[in-house]
């Protein structure tokens, strides 16, 4: 006669949960992370065999850098200010760290 081993109730907890959780890993983590590790690099798009090269942190910097980015309407609208944009007939300036009035 051979032996019925039970599963406890946390092994049985785990052996239930492992499907449910290799799946969200696969649909919503690794697509995450994937995302991620390929905005840490650069491809040349009219010569995609060339390959892609690691440049780190200088796509989100020159992101940030961009006046696109800050001028976007949900960046304002985060900011707190949706009708704020800074152009030729804004009268405040800053000029280095100061502020300069008209």
């Amino acid at each position: 006669m051979t032996k019925r081993r039970d599963l406890s109730e946390r092994a049985l907890g785990a052996l239930l949960l492992a499907p449910a959780a290799a799946l969200l890993l696969i649909i919503v983590v690794y697509p995450i992370a994937t995302l991620f590790w390929n905005s840490l690099h650069s491809v040349d798009n009219a010569n995609p065999a060339a390959g892609e090269t690691f440049v780190a942190l200088a796509n989100y910097a020159r992101a940030f850098d961009d006046e696109r980015f800050w001028h976007s309407a949900p960046m304002r609208e985060a900011l707190g200010d949706p009708e704020f944009t800074v152009d030729d007939g804004t009268l405040v300036v800053a000029e280095v760290f100061r502020v300069v009035e008209d």
